[in-house]
């Protein structure tokens, strides 16, 4: 397949992710149920498309990362990933509130375990599992097409893909919420597909995005 043709494809599905959210804000505006379960649109389309897009073209979506095999090891590379990221951004989180909002931490609002769990289970169901596969698994599979050319990253052989795809995946953030702030998840979105690279499947960076957004809801109820 030609470079034009893959830079067309990967555009028109990222076109219709952008209003597939922007379809969800506009239901969620009817509130309560719509409201609750409006994010159910986006989630079907991150899901659904690489699966559809592969198939249709005769490809094995397994090539692209789409699949749970070794899940140990996904475990194993998220967990260790999450032990070296996580205290620095604890600490940058508190230097932040207490510098910006002037808040400080009030650890008897810290969620009980319970709480962790079902939120970890929801957002890696609905908003990290669904867009690894759509960012990681199939934008950023297309793209390493359009490119030969490879570094190594912490033993992982990486290509201007992942950036690329990084920012895709950074800039649709603003659809929900347009403020410069939301940019920053290109700085995670590096790490996410540098882990699927790393593993070969987007269960490893599924389950760092949903633990990383645990950890900042954690972080908001302690903080504010």
């Amino acid at each position: 397949m030609s470079n034009p043709k893959i830079i067309k494809e990967i555009s028109l599905w990222y076109v219709l992710a952008v209003a597939a959210l922007l379809l969800s804000n506009a239901i969620g505006l009817f509130g309560g149920f719509f409201k609750e379960n409006a994010g159910i649109i986006p989630a079907l389309f991150f899901l659904l498309v690489p699966w559809f897009v592969l198939q249709r073209k005769g490809i094995n979506p397994r090539t692209y990362g789409l699949h749970g095999e070794r899940p140990v090891s996904s475990i194993v590379a998220a967990s260790v990933a999450a032990i070296i990221v996580f205290p620095p951004y604890f600490v940058g989180f508190g230097l932040w509130a207490g510098f910006i909002d002037n808040a400080t931490a009030d650890w008897s609002k810290l969620p009980t375990i319970g709480w962790w769990l079902w939120l970890f289970i929801t957002h890696f169901l609905a908003i990290a599992l669904p867009e690894e596969v759509f960012f990681r698994g199939y934008i950023q599979g297309r793209l390493a097409l359009l490119f030969k050319r490879r570094i190594k990253i912490f033993g992982v052989n990486c290509g201007p893909e992942l950036v690329l795809a990084s920012a895709l995946f950074a800039l649709i953030h603003l659809v929900s919420i347009p403020a410069p702030f939301r940019l920053a998840v290109f700085f995670p979105g590096l790490l996410f597909g540098w882990l699927k690279e790393r593993t070969g499947s987007v269960l490893a960076p599924a389950l760092l995005h949903a633990a990383s957004n645990v950890v900042l809801a954690a972080l908001n109820e302690v903080y504010y």
